[in-house]
C-alpha cells in the first residue's frame, strides 16, 4: 500500500481515538481503507476507459459509454492513480484526488492533471457519485472532450545552392523519393507517431530520413458544448508541434537537371550519376523515364562490361605490370573451356603483343582474360575495393554499389575480368570507381550530408578499401574539409590509360569536349539468352573534379549508345 495511505490511516486513527475510543477508531480506519480501495477501483476503471462499476447519479447520470465523452482520447494510453483521500460527512462521504496522465503523442509531453471524485457510503459500501469532471477539469454534463492533432511543418531536402527540392516535382524524384499519405501499415509500424493519412516519406531519401524530416505532432484538447446551437468550447491543454529538420543533400539542381534532360528521350531504363571526386558529393543522381520511377542510378544491378576493365587494370598494375607492359591481344581465347572474343569491329592493327594501355584504349577482351593468372579473383576483388566498388553504401537512402565474388570457376573469372560473369555494379558504383581514379583516393559517395562539428571523430575507411581512412558514413563539411580517404595505389597510371581511351581509343569522340581533358572508358555487356544477346551500354568518365557514369539497359554499345549521352551531359554541365 502506498506511503500516503499509511499516513492517512495513522491520522484517521489518532482522530478516532480522540473522538471516542478503540472501537470507534478501528471502524473509522476501516472506512478510510475501504474508501481508498474504492478510489483505486475508480482509477482502474477510468484508465481502462470504462464507467466505474456501481457508479450512481451525482451531478449527472453515468454515461452508457465513456468513449462518447472521451472522443478521440478513447483508446489512448491513460494512467490514473489515487493521489489522496479525504473523508467527510462523518465518514459517509469521501473526496478522492485522482492523478491523470494521457500519452496523446508518443514523442510529446503527456497531459497530466488532477480531478476529484466524490464517493458516497451506502449499504453496499462506497460508490462513485458521477460527475463528468472526474474525467477532465471542469467537464460538464453537456460537454464532450475533443482532441485534435496538429501536424508539424515537414523539413525540406536542401541542395548545394540552398534551394529546397520540392517532393511534388519530378526533379531527382526516384532517389529523393516522394511524400504521400501514410497507409495502415505505416501507421501500425510507427508506434503511434503516425496516423493513417499523415504525410510521410514513401521512398528514397524522404523515407530513409523520415525521423529527421517529419518533426513531432502537437495536440490541443478542448471541452466542447454539444448542446444544440452551442459553439462554446474551452481549451484544456495544448502542445505545439515541433517542426521537422531540414536535411542537406549534395545534389546540385543545375547538374541534376542537365542529367535528367540528357536522358529525357531514352526509352529503356537508364541512369546518369555524377560525383565530385574531391569529396564524394553526388551532384546528380538521375534515372531516365524508362526506369518508370525506379532509381536505376542507385539500385540497379548490372554487368558493367568493359568499364570494369579499369578495375582489372588496377589488379594487373598491383601485380607488377605497367601501362607499357606487353599483353597478348589474340583474336580469340578461352577460360575454363569457354570461348571469348573481342567485339566485332575491333581494330586488327591492335591485335597481337600490345601495351596494356593500348588494350585498355581499344578495349581488348582477350588481352585481359589471357592475363588472368596475374589478375586472380582475389586480386580483382581487392582492386575493386581500392576503387570504392565494394563498400557498404551509406548515402542516406537505399543504394547498391557492386560485387566481385572470389569463388567463381575459371570461366566466371575470365568473364569477370571484362565486367561480366558474376561481377555486378550499379551506375552509382561505376561512378564511384571513376571518381576514385579521378580523385586518386578511395571515394565513398555522399548524398545526405549531416552537419559535422569541428571536433567530430575521424571516421573509419570505406569497407573494402586496403588501408586506413574514412568510412562510407563520413561526410564533408565546410568546417572540417574533405575526408582523409586512402589513396588508390595506381591512380596516375589509370588516369593516363583512361585518357588514352579518348586520345586514340574507343572514346575519341570526347576529345573536343570543352574544358579540362576528359578521361573515359566505354563499356558493353552482353546479357540474356537471345541470339544475338542483348547488351547494356555503359560509359564512365572523369573531367576535372567531375566523375560520371552513364548507363542504358538496352543499347548497341557503350560508345554508340551511352557515349553520345555522356558527351551531351558534359557539354551541358554548368
Amino acid at each position: 500500500m502506498r506511503t500516503w495511505l499509511a499516513g492517512v490511516l495513522a491520522i484517521a486513527l489518532a482522530v478516532a481515538i480522540a473522538a471516542g475510543g478503540w472501537w470507534v477508531s478501528g471502524r473509522f480506519a476501516e472506512r478510510v481503507a475501504q474508501a481508498v480501495g474504492a478510489g483505486e477501483q475508480v482509477a482502474t476503471a477510468l484508465a481502462a476507459g470504462s464507467v466505474p462499476p456501481g457508479a450512481r447519479a451525482g451531478v449527472a447520470d453515468p454515461p452508457a459509454d465513456l468513449a462518447a465523452v472521451l472522443g478521440n482520447l478513447a483508446g489512448l494510453p491513460h494512467e490514473v492513480s489515487v493521489a489522496g483521500v479525504d473523508l467527510s460527512d462523518g465518514g459517509d462521504g469521501a473526496q478522492v484526488d485522482l492523478r491523470h496522465s494521457w500519452r496523446i503523442q508518443p514523442d510529446a509531453e503527456p497531459w497530466v492533471y488532477t480531478t476529484n471524485a466524490t464517493l458516497r457510503w451506502g449499504e453496499q459500501g462506497w460508490h462513485l457519485a458521477w460527475d463528468p469532471a472526474v474525467l477532465a477539469p471542469g467537464l460538464r454534463p453537456e460537454e464532450r472532450l475533443e482532441t485534435k492533432r496538429m501536424l508539424p511543418e515537414r523539413g525540406s531536402l536542401v541542395g548545394t545552392q540552398g534551394t529546397a527540392f520540392d517532393p511534388q516535382e519530378s526533379l531527382a524524384r526516384p532517389v529523393l523519393g516522394i511524400v504521400g499519405a501514410a497507409g495502415q501499415e505505416q501507421a501500425d509500424a510507427s508506434g503511434g507517431r503516425v496516423e493513417v493519412g499523415d504525410p510521410v516519406g514513401l521512398s528514397g531519401v524522404q523515407a530513409a530520413q523520415e525521423a529527421t524530416l517529419a518533426g513531432t505532432p502537437g495536440y490541443v484538447v478542448h471541452r466542447v458544448d454539444i448542446s444544440p446551437g452551442s459553439t462554446e468550447r474551452h481549451e484544456l491543454t495544448s502542445v505545439e508541434p515541433v517542426a521537422g529538420n531540414d536535411v542537406r543533400v549534395s545534389l546540385d539542381a543545375a547538374v541534376q537537371r542537365a542529367a535528367e534532360q540528357t536522358l529525357a528521350a531514352v526509352g529503356p531504363p537508364s541512369a546518369i550519376v555524377a560525383v565530385r571526386p574531391s569529396d564524394g558529393h553526388l551532384l546528380a543522381v538521375a534515372s531516365g523515364p524508362g526506369s518508370q520511377g525506379y532509381s536505376t542510378a542507385t539500385l540497379g544491378r548490372y554487368a558493367p562490361g568493359s568499364t570494369f576493365k579499369v578495375v582489372t587494370a588496377e589488379a594487373l598494375l598491383s601485380a607488377g605490370l605497367t601501362p607499357d607492359s606487353v599483353v597478348q591481344c589474340t583474336a580469340t581465347t578461352s577460360a575454363g573451356g569457354w570461348p571469348f572474343r573481342n567485339y566485332s569491329d575491333y581494330p586488327a592493327a591492335a591485335l597481337g603483343d600490345i601495351p596494356l594501355r593500348t588494350a585498355i584504349a581499344q578495349s581488348c577482351n582477350t588481352a585481359l582474360i589471357n592475363a588472368r593468372d596475374l589478375a586472380t579473383p582475389q586480386a580483382l576483388h581487392d582492386a575493386a575495393g581500392a576503387l570504392g566498388l565494394l563498400a557498404e553504401p551509406r548515402i542516406g537512402a537505399p543504394a547498391y554499389l557492386g560485387q566481385v565474388p572470389t569463388d567463381g570457376n575459371e570461366t566466371q573469372h575470365g568473364a569477370g575480368l571484362i565486367g561480366q560473369g558474376l561481377v555486378l555494379a550499379s551506375p552509382l558504383g561505376m561512378a564511384t570507381v571513376a571518381a576514385s581514379i579521378g580523385g586518386g583516393h578511395t571515394v565513398a559517395p555522399q548524398l545526405v550530408l549531416p552537419e559535422q562539428t569541428p571536433d567530430a571523430a575521424e571516421p573509419e575507411q570505406p569497407s573494402g578499401a586496403p588501408t586506413a581512412g574514412a568510412d562510407a558514413t563520413s561526410q564533408v563539411d565546410a568546417a572540417t574539409g574533405p575526408p582523409a580517404w586512402p589513396p588508390v595505389p595506381h591512380a596516375q597510371a589509370l588516369q593516363q590509360m583512361m585518357r588514352g581511351v579518348v586520345d586514340g581509343g574507343t572514346a575519341a569522340f570526347l576529345a573536343d569536349v570543352p574544358g579540362e581533358p576528359v578521361l573515359a572508358k566505354t563499356g558493353t555487356a552482353e546479357y540474356g539468352t537471345q541470339t544475338p544477346p542483348r547488351t547494356h551500354a555503359w560509359m564512365i568518365a572523369v573531367q576535372g573534379d567531375l566523375a560520371v557514369a552513364v548507363f542504358v539497359e538496352d543499347g548497341v554499345s557503350g560508345s554508340s549508345t551511352a557515349g553520345p549521352l555522356l558527351e551531351t551531359f558534359l557539354r551541358a554541365v554548368p
